[in-house]
């Protein structure tokens, strides 16, 4: 499977210690995600978050979500592309911003571009 940064993906049950599969965002670079054989995400929740890093998005015809979402940028997770079940969606450009912002912040990465 080939994934890319802001691919909106479904991991497997045993990432979070469920029993059903998760949405997350892919926000590695595009390079790292072929030649790597792990995936970097951010969780996505239905339930509702007020933390400062969290991002709200609702169902569309790109993201596939089925319910309004929180993309959870505090919330950074690697795992192998085994544990991915398939693409969903993907994440609009002005979400992406949002996301990029967030990471920025959460890292203390606010002087890098």
């Amino acid at each position: 499977m080939t994934f890319f940064q802001g691919d909106i993906v479904l991991v497997k049950p045993e990432v979070f210690g469920g029993d059903k599969e998760r949405p997350v965002i892919i926000i590695q670079s595009d390079l790292s995600c072929s030649v790597s054989n792990k995936i970097t995400f951010c969780a996505i929740t239905s339930i509702k978050s007020k933390g400062s890093m969290a991002i709200h998005i609702l169902p569309d015809l790109l993201n596939h979500l089925d319910k309004e979402s929180w993309i959870l940028c505090d919330e950074i997770h690697t795992v192998r592309k085994d544990k991915i079940k398939h693409k969903i969606g993907r994440i609009d450009n002005p979400t992406w911003d949002q996301i990029r912002l967030n990471l920025r912040k959460h890292l203390n990465f606010l002087n890098f571009i």
